[in-house]
């Protein structure tokens, strides 16, 4: 049993166009819109792999029910969370060159009441859950504690999440109580005070793989850092790895990093070894980045990626 949280879900519109020029009237080559928010990228992503999963989410407004509705239309199992205000939109602009720009609501203010609501609801759907994942950003105007809060509830179902998440939300998380770390080497440069990560592919992952020991050293159990088109390098208590991404040809990256955390929980939900797990995870998110809507990917070809992965020790 997988639990997917997402706290400030989205509806995410992609508009596909040839080339992005700023200050341009665009015509669109093509657009989706469907359910957003990390978290459930996530559960989408473990929908295409056939592992079961389960979205939660605060929901509000008109928006809110068309996230309900669009998750329902592709299968996505979800227990919402209701509130008052309304659900935020995501525009996601990619062009035929690979480049996405996004444009980010901040989403529906969150009082102490609505988000209790959240935390209990969150607190009995993951009573019991193999794996746990917190994705993505949190509601604007949240009460002082609230991510404590919701990683306290999920820890009591005896569950360490996974958490992917940035800034101060992510340096409550790590304060919190048991987690594991999922967060990109940007992410990362700005949690460790870094102005930015190498450009150099060799000295990237040699910084993340550093990333990755200081971020255990905060006593977090099992970190992953990504490196972009590079892949991901992971530590726990065995060891530290790299998983080199295999090379394709990139139409839309976002969501790679949700898509990759889907296949390597899910891979570990299935008793796949880490190794295994770590290259499952990176051959979903190079998948995810080769189609234009994101987890519309095939089991045969993350079959074929991951065998394109190489997993090495550091």
């Amino acid at each position: 049993m997988i639990r997917c949280i997402t706290p400030n879900p989205a509806v995410d519109r992609t508009i596909v166009v040839e080339h992005l020029a700023p200050g341009s009237v665009h015509r669109a080559v093509s657009t989706h819109v469907a359910a957003g928010g990390k978290g459930l990228n996530v559960a989408r992503a473990l929908k295409q792999l056939e592992v079961a999963a389960t979205a939660l989410g605060i929901l509000g407004g008109y928006s809110g029910k068309m996230v309900a509705a669009l998750a329902s239309a592709e299968g996505i199992d979800a227990l919402w969370t209701w509130a008052d205000g309304e659900t935020r939109t995501a525009v996601i602009v990619a062009d035929e060159d690979g480049e996405a720009t996004v444009f980010n609501e901040p989403g529906v203010p969150t009082g102490p009441t609505d988000w209790g609501r959240f935390v209990d609801d969150a607190r009995s759907a993951c009573a019991g859950a193999e794996v746990v994942t917190v994705s993505g950003s949190f509601p604007p105007r949240l009460p002082d504690g609230a991510v404590g809060a919701l990683i306290a509830a999920i820890n009591d179902g005896g569950a360490t999440p996974w958490v992917d998440t940035s800034g101060a939300w992510l340096e409550d998380a790590i304060a919190s109580g048991a987690v594991n770390i999922k967060i990109s080497d940007e992410e990362a440069a700005v949690l460790l005070g870094f102005a930015r990560v190498p450009a150099d592919s060799e000295a990237r992952i040699a910084w993340a793989s550093g990333a990755v020991a200081a971020i255990r050293d905060r006593g977090i159990d099992q970190v992953i850092v990504t490196v972009g088109a590079r892949g991901a390098v992971m530590g726990t208590g065995s060891g530290t790895w790299l998983a080199r991404a295999p090379t394709i040809h990139v139409v839309n990256p976002t969501g790679s990093g949700d898509s990759m955390l889907a296949g390597l929980v899910g891979a570990l939900s299935e008793g796949s070894s880490i190794h295994q797990a770590l290259a499952t995870g990176v051959a979903c998110g190079s998948a995810n980045a080769e189609t234009a809507t994101g987890a519309s990917f095939t089991n045969e070809r993350i079959q074929e990626l991951t065998t394109a992965v190489e997993v090495v020790t550091l």
